[in-house]
């Protein structure tokens, strides 16, 4: 759509890597598109943002010196969900709502099993425990004595 050759110009003079594009406007040109977005969001605005980023580089060959990645941002959706109706039917949908958190609780770990690295100094402690209550964390490391940080070792147990 060229509607948006003028925000694509604009985000490039301001050295951004994103720009909005209204889901009304989308309707009323691209109705395919405005009707799978909703319901495949991820395949979606993969194929939105390499579009946009041969878009950019149509107008400004050189701008991947600026950034490697652009990324279309849809703005008014137009149902909006309540945060006390989320359920699994939306889950990988795009998702529109107002509301004010005001109380969280804890992500219980999918993990059973976990090491941790410690950042400082790479030693790698674990393996670690864990059940579906509780989130175990080392508290410093073996080797350097270090309080943290410590990330989660992604090789497999």
């Amino acid at each position: 759509m060229y509607t948006y050759r003028d925000r694509i110009r604009r985000m490039c003079e301001q050295n951004k890597s994103s720009f909005v594009v209204s889901y009304t406007d989308l309707a009323n040109k691209e109705h395919v598109l405005a009707y799978f977005l909703p319901e495949a969001p991820f395949q979606m605005l993969e194929i939105f943002d390499k579009v946009a980023k041969d878009m950019v580089l149509s107008i400004f060959p050189t701008y991947e010196r600026v950034t490697t990645e652009i990324h279309v941002r849809i703005s008014e959706l137009p149902l909006i969900e309540e945060l006390r109706t989320f359920r699994k039917l939306h889950l990988n949908q795009l998702v529109r709502t107002l509301g004010v958190v005001t109380a969280t609780t804890g992500v219980l770990p999918q993990l059973s099993v976990i090491k941790y690295d410690c950042v400082k100094c790479g030693y790698v402690l674990g393996p670690f425990v864990q059940s579906q209550n509780t989130e175990v964390k080392p508290g410093s490391c073996p080797e350097c004595q270090s309080a943290g940080p410590f990330s989660a070792n992604g090789a497999k147990i």
